[in-house]
């Protein structure tokens, strides 16, 4: 999987969906149909005082090597670097649809899903 996908909507639509107490004016992003991989991408979370906030967070973690993005659910729970992560730093993200290209060593397609 590429770990990629679209948003369709715009901030108030999300903010009614999810409920969050994050001002609209703070935060900046517009509905996308290719968020990949390192990108920005809006998400939300608890804050502190256990209410529902949207934040900006790039999309995957940046290890020295590569970019992570995609764990197997089988482990997540026991593996090093995710079972903190799993249990701890839990969000939402808002998103209309995923997609994967397909034949990749030839000319992409898409396959929506």
């Amino acid at each position: 999987m590429c770990g990629r996908y679209g948003r369709r909507g715009d901030k108030q639509k999300i903010a009614e969906a999810f409920q969050f107490r994050t001002s609209l004016e703070e935060v900046d992003f517009d509905e996308t149909f290719d968020a990949a991989p390192g990108s920005v991408q809006p998400v939300v979370m608890m804050n502190d005082e256990g209410m529902r906030d949207l934040s900006l967070i790039r999309w995957g973690f940046k290890l020295p090597d590569r970019l992570l993005f995609n764990v197997r659910s089988e482990g997540i729970t026991t593996a090093k670097f995710c079972k903190d992560k799993f249990r701890d730093h839990r969000c939402i993200v808002p998103a209309s649809s995923y997609f994967e290209w397909q034949n990749c060593d030839t000319k992409p397609s898409l396959s929506l899903r």
